[in-house]
């Protein structure tokens, strides 16, 4: 498995590609029927847990680790975060 430096990395790259796609698909928004909710900025959220979020998107076989990835990622980031934050 890969070093958590490594998994930072992976972290920022995915972060950048989130939010180049966010910010296009905002702008490509043409249906009237899309509502937005406002709920807590992303700037709140990440001074209540004194970190910036990413989505991380996992695609793969069938049985190729996706699964076993995800729960190694999810134990380093809970045991090395002092605030981990999941919805």
């Amino acid at each position: 498995m890969a070093p958590l430096a490594s998994w930072g990395r992976v972290a920022l790259a995915a972060a950048l590609a989130a939010s180049m796609c966010t910010e296009h698909m905002a702008a490509a928004v043409k249906s009237d029927n899309i509502k937005y909710h406002e709920g807590l900025s992303r700037e709140d959220k990440w001074k209540a847990v004194g970190h910036k979020g990413i989505t991380l998107w996992m695609t793969g076989l069938s049985g190729s680790g996706k699964s076993t990835v995800s729960v190694a990622l999810e134990q380093a980031l809970v045991t090395n975060q002092p605030r981990p934050y999941f919805v």
